[in-house]
């Protein structure tokens, strides 16, 4: 790693710190666990066992995280001085992990496929072949290797490959100990998770489903017929940028990538550019990082800034009109299917409320502080819910506690900070969550699922997932009980008082009643 190593991982240490430096993970299978190597790099994991066609992994792991001990292939020695055998894919491949684990009496992590979802299961050495049989058991009785999914989506491999390197990260940190299996998904929500085949929460409180893919490509296999839906993206930064990535893999046609900054040297880390991108306009490498690992979808950048006013009010939505009829021209003149807004500031708020003027669909996504927490909220064109009936006028469940950076600058004078530290882990899967809402929201009604389309007639519109679950005195923080949860708010939740009479939203002029009296 050059000189610049401090920068890069500034952002990083605070998290994880410098202990999985010295951590060595060894991946049995390239399909299943190429993404999840890529996440646990970006954590500063720097030792890696690969399989023998593994150089092409091998070497983006050094030119995009520095990684420069990775070996392809490995003797028996080498196995046993390892922290954590990753691999699975079929029931065959677990049985072959778990055999390796108690071969080399070393802790793995198992990732199966389901017909629905999926499960992660973790093993301890010379016991791993009757936990893995015991875990499918207790997860499924009637479960047959026939139950296996040949077909998963690109969306779903992410899924599984963050919250594979989220499990993976707390058995190297020695957060967890033992054997833990969970199970994901079902056919009528994508994000519903139970631990040891015991179903945890109401369905409405959900964690994402999981698959695998059934071959390896550079990154993830493309799907056979994907939908071909446009998007332009606004703000290329962790959400951003990969929320860009991920549509491009799962089936988009085209990306107008739009962000006025440079990569700094803290950004690849977290962020979909290499360390070569340093001090390049972040909306022309962008592009071209897409087109290397999706080269069906044309991908355009431009530089462009949409000024943010100082305050979200409705009352200063004016303050800057030459910017905001730009970002007007170029929706029209793209005609996208979806805008993405994620800029992280009060310039979310002017584009969206242009956008619903427009009737145009689009999505803001956003990270809490540290991601421990994220947020996506849905504007389906001139139906529903517009930005400003939401966001700031929901009941969301109790706050979970400040963290050291909140402390630290409500101490020094009064604010909040931006940019605090996280990992890809917990930015990027933010990301990939909003990616399968905004692939949803591009389709036509007729063509959604039906978990999403339930969600906008009822105008639930409101998703919140959780990194971490956070106790309380009142209850779980934003009501998310287990890490990898995501759960809806939307307009039964708007919060009111006592004899209130219902009001117009200032913004789209709908008429709503308080649904949470306080």
């Amino acid at each position: 790693m050059s000189d610049d190593q401090a920068a890069y991982f500034a952002r990083v240490q605070p998290i994880v710190g410098d202990c999985l430096r010295d951590k060595r993970v060894a991946l049995l299978n390239l399909a299943v666990g190429a993404e999840t190597a890529r996440l646990l790099a970006a954590c500063r994991v720097e030792h890696w066992l690969l399989p023998a066609d593994g150089d092409v992994l091998a070497a983006e792991l050094c030119a995009r995280y520095g990684v420069v001990d990775t070996r392809c292939g490995w003797t028996d020695a080498e196995m046993r001085s390892t922290d954590l055998l990753v691999g699975g894919g079929s029931l065959a491949d677990c049985q072959q992990l778990a055999a390796a684990c108690a071969a080399y009496s070393r802790p793995g992590l198992a990732l199966l496929s389901l017909a629905e979802g999926g499960m992660l299961i973790s093993l301890r050495g010379a016991d791993a072949p009757d936990q893995l049989e015991s875990a499918i058991g207790a997860s499924s009785p009637a479960f047959q290797p026939s139950a296996l999914s040949p077909q998963p989506s690109v969306l779903d491999y992410l899924d599984l490959s963050h919250h594979a390197a989220r499990l993976a990260r707390r058995i190297l940190l020695g957060e967890t100990s033992g054997s833990e299996s969970w199970r994901f998904g079902d056919a009528t929500w994508p994000w519903r998770v139970s631990e040891k085949g015991e179903q945890r929460f109401a369905p409405t409180r959900h964690a994402t489903i999981f698959q695998i893919p059934p071959q390896h490509s550079a990154l993830c296999p493309q799907h056979s017929n994907p939908p071909q839906p446009s998007f332009l993206v606004l703000g290329c930064g962790s959400v951003g940028s990969y929320l860009a990535r991920d549509v491009a893999l799962a089936g988009a046609s085209r990306l107008l990538l739009l962000d006025d900054e440079d990569v700094a040297a803290a950004n690849p880390v977290r962020q979909f550019y290499t360390r070569q991108d340093i001090g390049a306009s972040k909306t022309a490498r962008l592009a071209e990082n897409i087109g290397a690992v999706a080269s069906c979808c044309m991908a355009v950048g431009r530089r462009f800034r949409l000024d943010e006013s100082s305050s979200p009010s409705l009352s200063s939505r004016d303050a800057r009109l030459g910017d905001e009829t730009e970002f007007a021209r170029l929706v029209e003149s793209e005609h996208p299917d979806v805008v993405v807004l994620a800029t992280g500031t009060n310039a979310d708020y002017r584009a969206a409320r242009l956008l619903r003027r427009m009737g145009v669909a689009h999505l803001v996504a956003r990270c809490y502080p540290r991601a421990r927490y994220f947020e996506v909220v849905l504007v389906d064109g001139k139906r529903g819910p517009c930005y400003d009936c939401v966001r700031g006028h929901l009941y969301t469940g109790p706050i979970p506690a400040l963290t050291a950076e909140q402390r630290a600058a409500y101490d020094a004078h009064g604010g909040t900070l931006v940019a605090e530290p996280a990992t890809l882990v917990e930015s990027g899967w933010a990301a990939a969550v909003a990616a399968r809402l905004a692939m949803q929201l591009a389709l036509p009604a007729s063509a959604r699922a039906a978990w999403f389309e339930r969600c906008i007639e009822e105008q639930a519109v409101c998703f919140i997932g959780g990194n971490v679950a956070e106790r309380r005195p009142n209850g779980w923080a934003y009501g998310i009980s287990s890490v990898g949860q995501v759960v809806t708010y939307g307009m039964s939740d708007i919060i009111g008082s006592v004899g209130a009479e219902a009001r117009p939203c200032l913004s789209c002029g709908q008429v709503y009643t308080a649904g949470r009296l306080v």
